[in-house]
């Protein structure tokens, strides 16, 4: 029994974290490896973005190089020899291209480079949503494992003042020794639920540290309760239709797959645009000198020159690669609007089935409330009788287990609750 004992002494608290369910949210979408991910994806399709951009801007370019002619070419002519070039070339130019026509595909690739900053941004909504409805649901389970706790701790106290009862009913010669017997039992059956209980809460503090990103050897604890938690919950929608209605326009999963197909059709444009010519103004400037002694370099050896001209490259032929490239994709936006059809049917199922399980727990919780009073009052009730001898010791253990279950289901039915509304949330797309 000394051993049972040191088992529900509760661990010291000194030095503990406390987090509230908000904390809870907060730190989970601080250090969630799922949203950290999204949040890298968001900064890369900016970079898309600006690399997009780019293609419509000139390009200016600064070129040199020194050229050694170990041996210059000659030729002898009417006796004389003459040399084909210098032994030192030094070359210095500007370039600038300016695009002047790309066939529409830079406009188009810009527009699917923002379009894709979308998709990567309703991505990021979609993890930080999950992960805040994880948090939630994580947090609320250890506050009903916190609830079991106490109601399992009551209970075998419960059982204990019974049996100390018991035995000074037995001194006195008002009880059997197996009144007494069923009273040790009774305490021995109820130990191991109140460990298990203990246990179990623990548990659920590894899974939230793993949840906000804490090590799972920190200390924690929760502040809060369920009926706190449960009763915080305001109206979310009055009918199942405005749920669905709700969730339609604001699931970001949906706002992803739109995105994803204004994405596939830009890159129709981008792929139909290789089919057409492009046009460039190429500007060019250059500083070349030629000696044979770099002694005699000077600015007076330089000469310079400057021209500018057009260029067109018309793709006559390319093997149909252009023409597979925009069946590709074209294929992949048929398949993106067949995945938003399938999608909105998911959305409307999982906003439906949220609506009736919170329905449901409500119906549920409200019906547990009354009983809670009732049992509490009918184990008064069972206890006077015994101590004045009217009631039998089984009225009492009876009167005990049907007011542990009640609690017990009344816990559990405050956390369905609290559980339920944040997931008709998530289901809507409102969750925070």
């Amino acid at each position: 029994m000394a051993v049972i004992a040191n088992l529900l002494v509760p661990v010291a608290t000194q030095g503990q974290e406390r987090l509230t369910l908000e904390d809870a949210v907060r730190l989970a979408l601080e250090r969630n490896e799922t949203v950290l991910i999204a949040e890298q994806s968001v900064a890369k399709a900016k970079g898309q973005v600006m690399s997009a951009r780019s293609e419509a801007f000139p390009k200016l370019s600064l070129t040199g190089f020194y050229n050694r002619n170990w041996r210059v070419p000659t030729s002898v002519i009417n006796g004389n020899t003459l040399r084909f070039g210098s032994t030192n070339v030094l070359n210095g130019g500007l370039s600038l291209s300016i695009p002047i026509y790309r066939g529409g595909k830079i406009q188009a690739a810009r527009r699917a480079a923002r379009a894709f900053e979308e998709f990567s941004e309703a991505n990021l909504a979609v993890a930080r949503q999950q992960t805040a409805f994880e948090a939630q649901r994580v947090f609320l389970n250890v506050l009903l494992s916190e609830e079991l706790v106490r109601v399992n701790e009551w209970a075998l106290k419960q059982a204990e003042a019974h049996l100390e009862q018991v035995a000074q009913f037995q001194r006195a010669g008002s009880a059997s020794e197996y009144e007494v017997l069923r009273a040790k039992v009774q305490v021995a059956n109820l130990t191991p639920a109140a460990i298990t209980a203990r246990h179990n809460r623990e548990l659920g503090l590894l899974d939230l540290k793993r949840t906000v990103g804490m090590s799972l050897s920190a200390p924690l604890s929760v502040e809060g309760t369920l009926l706190q938690a449960a009763t915080m919950e305001t109206a979310i929608a009055a009918t199942v239709e405005e749920a669905v209605t709700g969730a339609l326009k604001k699931r970001p999963e949906l706002i992803a797959l739109e995105s994803q197909m204004e994405v596939f059709e830009d890159n129709i444009r981008v792929q139909a645009g290789e089919w057409r010519p492009s046009v460039n103004l190429i500007n060019a400037y250059q500083n070349q000198a030629q000696v044979n002694d770099l002694g005699d370099l000077g600015s007076d050896r330089f000469v310079q020159s400057y021209n500018s001209r057009l260029t067109l490259d018309f793709p006559v032929f390319d093997g149909f690669k252009s023409r597979g490239g925009v069946t590709q994709v074209r294929a992949d936006h048929r398949a993106a609007g067949y995945t938003r059809q399938q999608r909105i049917k998911q959305i409307e199922l999982e906003t439906r089935q949220a609506f009736m399980r919170l329905e449901e727990a409500r119906i549920r919780l409200w019906a547990q409330q009354e009983t809670v009073g009732q049992a509490e009052k009918g184990l008064q009730i069972a206890e006077t009788r015994y101590r004045t001898g009217v009631a039998t010791q089984l009225e009492v253990f009876d009167a005990q287990v049907t007011l542990t279950q009640i609690r017990t289901s009344h816990a559990q039915a405050l956390n369905d609750y609290a559980i339920s509304a944040a997931g008709l949330r998530r289901a809507m797309g409102v969750i925070r």
